[in-house]
């Protein structure tokens, strides 16, 4: 909730010619004041996934990177309540 208080997504076309890349931007929207009731309906709707980033390392000790949160991008703008479109 305070990490990603407010998010850019830009949805674009990608191509890549002769070695380079080049984008052509689509669309645009600013996500402001995520919100923990979406967060829990994007739970419920199964769009976030939940990672334990654990493993045992070759000597036996444990390491513990913490638990994680995953969404696809395209699924982003379900967490927030300001969805404000820039281009």
């Amino acid at each position: 909730m305070t990490k990603l208080s407010r998010l850019l997504v830009v949805i674009a076309d990608r191509k890549v010619e002769k070695g380079k890349e080049y984008f052509h931007y689509n669309e645009a929207y600013l996500l402001t004041d995520p919100s923990a009731r979406n967060f829990i309906e994007a739970f419920k709707k199964s769009l976030i996934g939940i990672d334990i980033r654990m493993h045992l390392k070759e000597n036996g000790a444990v390491r513990n990177r913490g638990t994680a949160f995953r969404i696809k991008e395209k699924d982003l703008i379900e967490l927030y309540e300001h969805r404000r479109r820039l281009i």
